[in-house]
């Protein structure tokens, strides 16, 4: 995803100015348009103006947290302004960059800071973007990088059941063309699968989806089974049992079915393979 362009409003304390400058002029270079009152408000401006409208405009407050800035009546001002805009507007935030150690305001409190209590602003080597550091956090939290790895597969061994599908063996094809699959769930697991519900859906219409008992060790309870369209087949069982037991069911179908998704509240695997059926506990 792109990141939005971000306008960020440094409040700060006169006392941090030397830090802010060279805080404010690194976010410059890296993409976030800053308003720092040195750079932004020129001789003959009104202070207050130039500053409610900067506030205004700002989607981002950086609050340089210090003894002296916490006590500021500016400071205290410039945060007040933007937390009444960011309490009717969720997308604003605050960014709280811990300069000097200080209590930190009652709505700041809960935020994570960003710690450049040790950063020397006079080195440019510390705002580098290729070395961790605070500076590179701060940016990755403006522009909101993802820091979680990569979501992996799902390791085969987790599966609680089998899913085969293929031809109906001994009699693929009644008399009139209608064609005969089955399909099948198998615990793989050393405990019976307590309501097992699943639903499969078509890719096109098929007759009907039938529990075949004479071949399951399942109590089946049953759903509300094929829909009209002949698309969706739900279904709810009471148990599956362990060691090997098995659900099978029977399709007619004029065409070859084709199963588009598979949803279960379990993990699965296709019989004979790694490959995994994740669950789905949303799409029951």
């Amino acid at each position: 995803m792109i990141p939005r362009h971000n306008k960020a409003f440094l409040s700060y304390q006169e006392g941090d100015k030397e830090f802010v400058e060279a805080l404010g002029s690194h976010l410059r270079r890296n993409g976030v348009d800053v308003f720092f009152d040195k750079w932004d408000i020129q001789g003959g401006d009104s202070v207050p103006q130039e500053i409610e409208e900067a506030l205004a405009e700002c989607n981002l407050f950086l609050y340089v947290l210090s003894p002296a800035a916490t006590k500021s009546k500016w400071v205290q001002q410039e945060y007040h302004a933007f937390l009444y805009r960011k309490i009717n507007d969720h997308t604003l935030r605050i960014v709280p960059i811990l300069r000097k150690t200080c209590e930190r305001p009652p709505f700041v409190a809960p935020l994570r800071y960003i710690d450049f209590r040790e950063l020397d602003p006079t080195d440019s080597s510390n705002f580098s973007v290729e070395d961790e550091g605070p500076f590179k956090e701060l940016l990755e939290a403006i522009f909101r990088v993802p820091k979680k790895p990569p979501l992996g597969p799902i390791h085969p061994a987790f599966a609680s059941y089998e899913f085969y599908f293929q031809p109906l063996k001994g009699n693929p094809k009644d008399a009139d063309g209608t064609l005969n699959y089955e399909i099948g769930f198998k615990n793989i697991t050393d405990s019976p699968l307590h309501n097992f519900i699943f639903t499969l859906i078509f890719r096109e219409p098929v007759l009907s989806v039938k529990y075949d008992f004479s071949r399951s060790s399942a109590n089946m309870t049953g759903g509300d089974g094929l829909t009209h369209d002949g698309k969706r087949f739900n279904w709810l069982g009471n148990q599956i049992m362990e060691d090997g037991g098995w659900a099978v069911f029977i399709i007619k179908s004029k065409t070859i079915p084709v199963i588009s998704r598979i949803s279960t509240k379990l993990v699965g695997r296709v019989v004979g393979t790694n490959q995994i059926i994740p669950p789905d506990p949303n799409g029951i």
